[in-house]
């Protein structure tokens, strides 16, 4: 080859070589490059997610917690109103029994005598009965039949009760106004005499009102008036007082009555009773009398 040729070779194997490196790719460049606002702006994106990331840390969770429900208690009839509220009271004419309901065929459980008042915690919706505080248990109730009562104080506020159905359990004893003598007893109080009769109503019925009458067979022979009475006491001590009264007698209970006082010792006589039990007063509305003979 000659050194002519040589050269050209040379010159053309120097192009090919500077051709060939045009076609390597440049890594550094290929690379792609952030501009200074995508930096700035995925920086502040960085910010506002880590600020919200440590709010959401401190807000607590809601729990829901149930709503509690209230459990409504039963209520009973006995409002309690305090000694001396100034609620209205009521007294009566005439000693009066005081029961578990209202009517005789309920249980007595307490009475309310003649010159002691009590309060009115209810009225039934008949006007016939009212609910007061017992007056032989201050922390207990009964109702008591309006017939005696006389009213102090406004009752336009009381509640009212539908009265209660009567006890389904029949009282027991004899059908019809009946009634038994338990016993008579001699008493007396210088200068006088009386017989005190205990008697039992064994019957249906209810007894208002009463008498005892004597016949002495002496000597001499002697009578002693009836003596009427419209409630049932127990007359004790001298001189003689109640030491118990029932306004009236309802099936299986009992009282006394008494006859008039006499001055003539009736002793080792022989001595008629004569008792009678009415279901009004006074000795009026349906009657019935029995008699009893001993020797005090």
């Amino acid at each position: 080859m000659g050194l002519k040729n040589l050269r050209s070779f040379a010159i053309m194997a120097l192009v090919v070589i500077l051709l060939s490196s045009c076609g390597i790719p440049n890594k550094a460049t290929d690379v792609p490059t952030e501009s200074a606002g995508d930096i700035v702006l995925k920086t502040a994106q960085g910010a506002a997610a880590a600020t919200l990331t440590q709010q959401a840390m401190l807000i607590p969770t809601k729990t829901n917690t149930p709503t509690p429900t209230t459990t409504l208690q039963p209520t009973t009839l006995t409002t309690t109103i305090p000694t001396g509220s100034g609620g209205p009271m009521l007294s009566v004419s005439k000693d009066t029994n005081c029961r578990t309901g209202q009517g005789v065929e309920f249980d007595k459980v307490g009475g309310l005598f003649v010159g002691t008042t009590t309060e009115i915690i209810g009225i039934d919706t008949s006007g016939g009965y009212f609910y007061i505080r017992n007056p032989d248990n201050p922390q207990g109730y009964c109702w008591i039949v309006g017939t005696f009562v006389t009213i102090v104080g406004d009752i336009s506020f009381v509640p009212r009760f539908t009265p209660m159905p009567a006890p389904t359990t029949a009282p027991t004893g004899t059908a019809g106004p009946t009634f038994a003598i338990q016993s008579a007893t001699l008493k007396s109080c210088s200068p006088n005499y009386w017989f005190d009769v205990s008697v039992l109503n064994d019957g249906n019925g209810v007894w208002t009102s009463g008498s005892v009458s004597v016949y002495d067979a002496g000597p001499p022979i002697t009578t002693v008036a009836a003596n009427i009475v419209n409630d049932f006491k127990n007359l004790t001590g001298c001189p003689a007082s109640p030491s118990s009264i029932q306004g009236d007698l309802a099936g299986g209970e009992s009282g006394h009555l008494q006859s008039a006082f006499f001055t003539n010792n009736p002793t080792g006589h022989e001595i008629t009773l004569t008792i009678k039990l009415c279901n009004e007063a006074d000795l009026a509305g349906t009657c019935t009398t029995n008699t009893y003979i001993f020797t005090p």
